[in-house]
């Protein structure tokens, strides 16, 4: 999973590019390659001054101008990302070994509805069921079920509470085993997006009308941040989307009421 580094080291990357010199011996080549969920990005630098720092930020999210994101001791003029929203624009910098930088935007094509056989999006199921537990919880024994969200009541006892939904996605039998890249992106009413990536998932051949996955309480870090940046949780209409592959398999919501 993508760590977020801390906010007061991303914002010194991002003032040391911007104070730097514009300097034309390092710049991000045009275009980007994107490939079953992917992004590839890739630069150029005339003086070949690597390891190279990548720091990149959703474009769209207004509510959280600051998150940025950090990919360290890159060796070469190229990095490829796993948790960008499809769809999305993201601001990215490149920074060599010695100080130049580059900016670039770019904006990432709308997904297509998922398709695989009989794995297809109008055959694939995904309910997320809201459930909280305590913040230090191990075990599902710990972990409630079907709660109602209230948005007074987390923004009391979010320092001690995990709050988030439990998921699940079902589809049909298969006629063979395959291995999917699943992601899941949470949006808050107002456009915060936070991405899951849940890696290579074996949707797997089974003898029976239907199988199901199932993944415990994700969401917590959302639900963190979002009470870090606003000091309350936001009731309305929250949305998970489950991309597979980087096309959109399904989507599904939950309320804060």
């Amino acid at each position: 999973m993508k760590k977020r580094l801390a906010a007061f080291a991303a914002m010194l990357a991002l003032c040391a590019c911007a104070a730097a010199e514009p300097d034309q011996g390092i710049r991000f080549s045009e275009g980007f390659l994107s490939y079953q969920g992917s992004v590839t990005v890739y630069w150029e630098d005339d003086a070949d001054a690597g390891p190279y720092t990548l720091t990149y930020q959703c474009a769209e999210d207004t509510l959280d101008p600051q998150a940025v994101f950090i990919e360290e001791e890159i060796p070469g003029v190229s990095c490829t990302l796993e948790y960008l929203a499809p769809g999305c624009s993201y601001t990215l910098w490149v920074e060599n070994g010695r100080g130049d930088c580059a900016e670039t935007l770019i904006s990432l094509p709308e997904p297509q509805p998922f398709a695989d056989g009989k794995l297809t999006a109008k055959s694939i199921g995904l309910r997320a069921l809201p459930g909280c537990a305590p913040a230090d919880w191990q075990s599902e024994k710990e972990v409630s079920r079907d709660v109602r969200l209230d948005s007074g009541e987390m923004g009391e006892t979010i320092a001690d509470t995990a709050y988030g939904v439990h998921i699940g996605i079902s589809y049909p039998e298969l006629a063979h085993d395959r291995t999917l890249k699943t992601m899941l992106v949470f949006r808050a009413p107002g456009g915060y997006t936070r991405v899951y990536d849940l890696g290579r998932v074996a949707f797997s051949r089974h003898k029976v009308s239907s199988t199901y996955l199932y993944w415990p309480l994700v969401g917590s870090e959302f639900f963190d941040d979002l009470y870090r940046l606003l000091g309350a949780i936001p009731s309305g209409r929250y949305t998970v989307t489950c991309y597979l592959d980087g096309m959109t398999a399904a989507e599904t919501g939950f309320n804060v009421y």
